[in-house]
C-alpha cells in the first residue's frame, strides 16, 4: 500500500512540475514594459526594433523573448539586446554599426497570442497535422519600406526537414482578438490565399478558406489562358482547405490559379522553375 502511495505521490510531483513549467510560457508582451523600463535607464532615446523567439506554442506563449532595441545617429547606431522570461529582464549586450537605415515598431501592434491565432486559422493547422515534429519561431518587426506596417512573420519549420517551412507575413496592426475569435467561429470570408512555395520546383501548395457549402472550382492554367489542371470541383462544406500542385510534368514558366466560389472569383499567379 505504501508503494502503491508513494508512486502516486512521484506521479503528481511530475504532473505538478510538467504544469508549472508549462505555466512560464508568455506572450511578447507580457514583460515589454519592464523591458522599456530598463530600456529608458540606460538609453531613454532608444525606440524597439525588433522582438522574436525561437520556440513558440501554437498559443504565441514562449519560454522567453528577445527584445532589439536602436538609437540612431548621424555617426553611429547603436542597438541594446534584452532577454526577458516570466520572472526577469536582462541586460544581454550592445554593439554599434554604421546607419543603413532603420524602421521602429509603433507602439499599436497586437500580441503573439493573436498572431499565432490567426498563423493556425490561415494553415497553421494543416502543417501540424502533417508534420510528426515541428517547432515555430515568431518575429515582429517593421520592414524598411516607406508607408509600412509593423508586421508578425511566423515560421513553422519541420523538425524532420527544415526546408519544409510554412510562411506568414502578418500585418500585425490589422486585427484584434476579437475580430480573430469571430473569423475562427464564423468564417465570414472567402479566402485564397498566395501558394507556398512561390517559385517552386515541383509541387507547392494553394490553400483556401470557404465560408459557406456550395459548388467549388480550382482550376489551373498557363500563361495564355488554356486551362491545364482542375484541382477542385465539387461541393464542399465551410472551413479551411488545402491541395498540393504538382506541376512536375509541365514547363517551366508561370502559371494562374483561378478559384470560383459563390459568385466569388479570384486568381493569383505562380511560378514554376526547374
Amino acid at each position: 500500500m505504501k508503494k502503491i502511495f508513494f508512486i502516486c505521490f512521484i506521479f503528481s510531483l511530475l504532473l505538478w512540475n510538467i504544469n508549472n513549467v508549462c505555466s512560464q510560457n508568455i506572450t511578447a508582451k507580457y514583460n515589454k514594459h519592464k523591458v522599456d523600463s530598463l530600456v529608458n535607464t540606460i538609453n531613454p532615446d532608444a525606440k524597439l526594433r525588433w522582438i522574436t523567439s525561437d520556440s513558440v506554442s501554437i498559443k504565441g506563449t514562449s519560454l522567453s523573448w528577445n527584445y532589439w532595441y536602436g538609437y540612431f545617429s548621424e555617426e553611429v547606431h547603436t542597438n541594446y539586446f534584452f532577454h526577458a522570461t516570466l520572472d526577469s529582464v536582462v541586460y544581454d549586450s550592445l554593439n554599434h554599426l554604421a546607419p543603413l537605415g532603420i524602421m521602429y515598431i509603433d507602439t499599436l501592434w497586437f500580441d503573439s497570442d493573436t498572431a499565432l491565432a490567426l498563423a493556425e486559422n490561415q494553415g497553421g493547422v494543416d502543417f501540424r497535422n502533417h508534420h510528426t515534429g515541428f517547432k515555430i519561431i515568431a518575429s515582429l518587426g517593421k520592414p524598411l519600406v516607406p508607408n509600412s506596417t509593423n508586421r508578425w512573420y511566423i515560421q513553422y519549420i519541420s523538425l524532420d526537414d527544415h526546408s519544409d517551412r510554412l510562411h506568414f507575413n502578418l500585418d500585425a496592426t490589422a486585427s484584434t482578438v476579437d475580430e480573430v475569435k469571430k473569423f475562427e467561429i464564423l468564417s465570414p470570408n472567402l479566402v485564397l490565399q498566395q501558394n507556398y512555395p512561390n517559385p517552386f520546383n515541383s509541387t507547392t501548395t494553394i490553400r483556401f478558406a470557404i465560408p459557406k457549402a456550395g459548388l467549388v472550382e480550382l482550376k489551373v492554367y498557363d500563361i495564355r489562358g488554356k486551362e491545364i489542371r482542375t484541382l477542385v470541383k465539387e461541393h464542399i462544406t465551410p472551413g479551411n482547405y488545402f491541395v498540393d500542385f504538382d506541376g512536375s510534368e509541365l514547363a517551366s514558366g508561370i502559371y494562374f490559379y483561378k478559384l470560383i466560389a459563390d459568385n466569388y472569383i479570384e486568381i493569383k499567379k505562380l511560378i514554376l522553375l526547374k
